[in-house]
């Protein structure tokens, strides 16, 4: 249990906060924010109210102050807001103590950072929190109602001293009419988050509640109306109640969580809750700009190539359109990832969008864990700077204790480095937050291979293709594994039929290359390797792909300079070279090693 903070230590650190490099030239938002915490440490909650505000922060007179007509406190309110972001991202970024303004609120809330995030996330007392899909009642809101739930899921995400379960599993649950316990025990979930949207006209209405797992007894629940025409904005008020009530709830049900805000006086943390709609979501995002960001995050669900390429054009206008929407610059600049991931496109066509738009989500918004977590995974594979890249994954952890993709990325890391025992227990730690999700299963079986444990490998795989079998991960790792383990017969077959299943995709043909090398037929393999030629005359092929076939036909020159070709042109794959079995027979040689060393790789 966390303890409570004693007020000399909030002063401290609002001291801090007041003298450092990014408050020094604001000493309006210097006293805002100092009566702001004064008067929470005080008790006074009543005080911290729009109206009492303007008078007594900023000197508006009590006899004619309105906020429907003047907007200074919920306009300096937003900027202190993102000035104490930018603090805990630069300068503060090693406090323990941190003072946040949340969103829809004048009360602050005062809470411990752990030195230690990764450990606190893997902490199995923490309390885990599922949102359900909520219910469409009308029967033509079912893309609104998907949106809002990602929505509230991506504002709990973001919570402290919780753990999220993510939404893919709980997605897994739209529609279904089983028993409430049933599925927080298929999500392991203390607690659950439901509701329903309907549309009345052109209004929408949104009920909301908060259940225990284990025996379905409501503990909160409220509805919202807003307009069908700014429902995007009616979504982000949504959140931010749900994000205010549930440290309430979880309070109630004896959770530590350490995030409602301390009284001096006993005063009822309910008066805490109240959300202001005008200040919910700043800066406003014109609603078809959001409506083309919910859409490409549906497209990126799709995971087919068509579908990610159609959502970065998507993420690209919201980017253009919204220059201030942080999320849409993450958006666009993990969709470009994505696509040289999957070898749509060049890394070296890419690395300046990405920059650019990694750049622009962290200069709005500081603390945005998905922009934290594209800026290490780009370090890591395309600058080969993992120390940069750690301390990136780390902070989108810290900013994103269930983000899960945050702990995905870093798990990769640490497997391409080499340690093995961190990654396994980063990638179970998504899989807590993501239990039904297939790709958690298919990184898990990635570990497996690459500590080259082929029959357990082999059996994660086997699994993932009985539910699924266009999974071309799942596919073509199975066939990597019994390549490697000696079954090179069944490795071919696998190939063949991924080079049948997806034609669009590189990875088929060089597998089949590397497989009959291994089985002692160079012609045919060349042959193959001379049909990956003519696919890159018409599409990207990894220079990655074209050493592991060459390494594969004993033409160790070459495929040394594939590598370097592939790390000089920032390849996603060359990431993985220290750890692929393809390149084996290279280790401890004097080439290897020096090629290893200046591209930062772990190489003994």
């Amino acid at each position: 249990m966390q303890p409570t903070i004693p007020p000399d230590v909030v002063r401290h650190a609002l001291d801090a906060v007041s003298s450092s490099a990014v408050f020094a030239r604001s000493p309006r938002h210097q006293r805002l924010l100092r009566y702001l915490v004064e008067e929470l440490l005080a008790g006074r909650l009543a005080n911290l109210r729009e109206i009492h505000l303007g008078v007594h922060v900023f000197g508006r007179p009590a006899t004619s102050f309105d906020p429907a007509t003047d907007t200074i406190v919920r306009v300096e309110a937003r900027r202190l807001r993102a000035r104490l972001q930018r603090y805990y991202a630069s300068e503060g970024a090693h406090l323990r103590v941190v003072i946040e303004l949340p969103l829809g609120s004048y009360v602050p809330t005062l809470r411990w950072l752990s030195a230690e995030p990764i450990h606190r996330a893997n902490d199995e007392s923490l309390p885990v929190i599922a949102v359900l899909p909520l219910e469409d009642l009308s029967g033509d809101t079912s893309t609104w109602a998907d949106a809002l739930t990602d929505e509230i899921t991506d504002g709990l995400a973001r919570m402290a001293d919780i753990r999220v379960v993510a939404r893919t599993s709980s997605m897994q649950f739209k529609g279904a009419r089983r028993d409430i316990r049933d599925i927080a025990r298929a999500l392991s979930a203390d607690v659950l988050v439901e509701g329903s949207l309907q549309r009345e006209g052109e209004h929408l209405r949104a009920i909301v509640q908060i259940i225990t797992a284990n025996d379905g007894l409501h503990l909160w629940s409220d509805s919202l109306v807003g307009d069908v025409n700014a429902r995007f904005r009616f979504f982000d008020i949504v959140s931010a109640m749900v994000t205010r009530a549930v440290p309430l709830v979880l309070q109630a049900l004896h959770h530590d969580v350490n995030s409602i805000a301390p009284t001096a006086d006993g005063a009822n943390p309910q008066a805490a809750f109240a959300v202001e709609p005008a200040a919910a979501i700043q800066p406003d995002t014109p609603e078809a700009v959001r409506d083309n960001y919910e859409r490409g995050r549906i497209a990126v669900r799709v995971r087919t190539t068509a579908s990610l390429a159609r959502a970065t054009a998507l993420f690209a206008e919201v980017a253009a359109a919204a220059p201030e929407f942080a999320r849409g610059h993450a958006a666009l600049a993990t969709a470009l990832l994505q696509e040289v991931g999957m070898t749509m496109r060049s890394a070296e066509s890419a690395v300046d969008a990405i920059k650019s738009a990694v750049n622009a989500a962290l200069t709005r918004d500081p603390q945005l864990p998905e922009a934290h977590a594209t800026l290490g995974t780009f370090h890591m594979y395309y600058e080969h700077d993992w120390p940069n890249a750690e301390r990136a994954l780390l902070r989108a952890i810290r900013f994103g204790p269930s983000y899960v993709s945050a702990y995905r990325s870093y798990a990769f890391g640490l497997m391409f480095m080499r340690r093995f025992a961190e990654a396994d227990r980063m990638f179970a730690q998504a899989r807590r937050l993501d239990p039904l999700d297939a790709q958690t299963r298919v990184h898990q079986g990635l570990l497996l291979f690459y500590r080259r444990q082929f029959a357990d490998a082999k059996a994660v795989f086997s699994g993932l293709l009985d539910v699924n079998a266009n999974d071309v991960l799942a596919r073509t790792l199975m066939a990597a594994s019994c390549l490697h383990s000696g079954d090179h017969a069944d490795a071919e077959v696998l190939y063949r039929e991924t080079c049948k299943r997806h034609p669009d995709l590189s990875i088929g043909l060089c597998g089949l290359a590397v497989t009959l090398a291994y089985r002692g037929q160079h012609d045919e393999a060349r042959e193959v390797r001379e049909k990956l030629v003519d696919f890159a005359s018409k599409a990207f092929v990894s220079p990655y792909q074209f050493a592991m076939i060459d390494c594969a036909l004993g033409e160790y020159p070459q495929a040394l300079d594939g590598l370097e070709r592939a790390a000089l042109s920032h390849d996603y794959n060359f990431q993985c070279s220290a750890v692929d079995p393809t390149f084996a027979v290279l280790h401890g040689t004097p080439q290897w090693s020096a090629l290893m060393r200046r591209f930062g790789m772990p190489h003994d």
